[in-house]
């Protein structure tokens, strides 16, 4: 079967269309909000470490009444209504499989889990945003980072046709559900696979599964659904990037492909994305250098014919910032050029990425910036680093094999460290009636966090003008 034919109402490459008409998505990601992430909350660990370390130091009342009102002041419809005045059009709702389903009773969905995102969807109704749903974290991990709530470290999803069997099952669910809401834009079916992880199988074999659930999925979907655009994650790209995705899965003509690019984080240790740095701070240098680094996903589109999008993006809070300026300003306009839309990550954190973040007053902002508590954690992680650096990289050695299997040791040992650390900054907490709990929660409410104006700036390049406030 040959991939589909070039069709696009525009000289800039195919087009998404929402409400009928050509559709450019220019959006924010929701993420931490339905799926914890620790460094967006200044916690360490996953969503499931995170909630179930909380209801095991403070008690199920005062951590259910953290978390209630967390949720309410994360995302509601003061933050819609701003994301629409400031000019953004989409919203990506990362989501936790475990917030619809227990691991002990598959397939059997929990209403209340159904509850938030509904109002989610009626809210940007009502404010004109598309809504992208986004399985960030599927059941036995697609992925092993912490955004994956992978218990095992292990993307041990492409291992198991049951749990394969539950990731068809709620689509199907989520497209029964949100299937022909005026807000919906499209399912994205997983967040940043990884298909080149130790496991039972080898990496073709990962591949085959990944691609065959793709399949499944698309199929489940349109069975019920033929308008929502099915939206297609390549493998991350230190896991083969566009080159494991088979096109053939973009014959369905309401399908595209959604891609993340970091290129300003310099981890050492990223396993999400390629680092990247211009001799020359300029937008131009910048630009040219990412047009070459996103050549293979520019390659690929012309090859599937299909809408492309930049699904995460940002400017993390310790890059340099003229550094950040040029190249988030590269980037933006890169995508404008292609015709591909892009979802910044991400609405709110804690002055990580977010585009806005709590202030430094509020309660939560000081518990987790205690300066004694942030010192003792700096020593431990130093300890641990400099352990693995001396002592099993220069047994390991430089080859790509060995480079796996480090990156699996490291994974490992940092999941238990952030277990421990999360155990002890918790204790800081032990005590704590819920009325105080659900106060330090409120530190997210948008009234509450202050806007970074240099990072919305540059955004608004691409965004038409904000209406002012009323």
């Amino acid at each position: 079967m040959q991939p589909p034919p070039f069709s696009s109402a525009s000289g800039s490459g195919p087009s998404l269309t929402h409400g009928g008409r050509p559709f450019r998505p220019t959006g924010v990601n929701l993420g931490g909000w339905l799926n914890l992430e620790g460094y967006m909350l200044g916690l360490e660990g996953t969503d499931w470490q995170i909630r179930a370390a909380l209801r095991r130091q403070l008690g199920e009342a005062p951590a259910t009444a953290f978390f209630a009102a967390y949720e309410a002041a994360f995302v509601n419809e003061t933050d819609l209504r701003e994301i629409a005045r400031l000019g953004f059009n989409t919203v990506r709702l990362p989501l936790n499989w475990r917030r619809f389903e227990e691991e002990a009773a598959p397939f059997a969905y929990d209403e209340a889990g159904f509850a938030p995102v509904e109002a989610l969807f009626d809210g940007c109704a009502r404010h004109g945003l598309a809504v992208l749903l986004d399985l960030h974290a599927a059941p036995g991990g697609q992925n092993t980072t912490p955004p994956a709530d992978n218990p095992s470290g292990y993307p041990e999803l492409w291992q198991s046709r049951h749990q394969q069997d539950r990731v068809v099952a709620w689509w199907e669910a989520m497209a029964r559900r949100f299937g022909g809401h005026p807000a919906l834009l499209g399912y994205n079916l997983l967040n940043e696979p990884q298909v080149n992880q130790h496991g039972e199988r080898g990496q073709a074999a990962q591949a085959a599964a990944m691609n065959d659930l793709y399949g499944r999925c698309i199929e489940a979907i349109r069975a019920i659904d033929a308008e929502g655009w099915i939206v297609l994650s390549p493998p991350v790209r230190t896991s083969g990037g566009c080159r494991p995705l088979d096109p053939v899965l973009f014959t369905d003509p309401r399908t595209a492909m959604a891609y993340h690019h970091y290129p300003l984080a310099n981890h050492e240790r990223s396993i999400n994305f390629e680092a990247g740095q211009s001799e020359e701070d300029t937008v131009e240098a910048w630009y040219a250098f990412l047009e070459k680094e996103t050549a293979e996903e520019a390659a690929y589109a012309e090859k599937i014919r299909r809408p492309v999008l930049l699904g995460e993006f940002g400017w993390p809070q310790n890059a340099d910032p003229g550094r950040a300026a040029a190249s988030l300003r590269a980037q933006v306009q890169l995508h404008k050029d292609r015709g591909w839309g892009w979802l910044l990550w991400a609405w709110k954190d804690l002055q990580k990425l977010g585009l806005f973040h709590p202030l430094p007053d509020q309660a939560w902002v000081r518990f987790v910036n205690e300066p004694e508590w942030r010192a003792r954690r700096s020593r431990c992680r130093e300890a641990f680093a400099a352990t693995f650096d001396g002592v099993f990289i220069p047994e390991l050695g430089k080859n790509e094999a060995n480079a796996l299997v480090y990156d699996a040791a490291w994974g490992d040992g940092q999941r238990g460290l952030n277990r421990i650390l999360l155990e002890h900054q918790l204790r800081a907490l032990e005590g704590t009636p819920p009325e105080s709990m659900a106060a330090m929660a409120e530190a997210f409410r948008l009234e509450n966090c202050r806007c970074r104006e240099e990072l919305l700036t540059l955004l608004q390049a691409d965004l038409p003008p904000a209406i002012p406030p009323s």
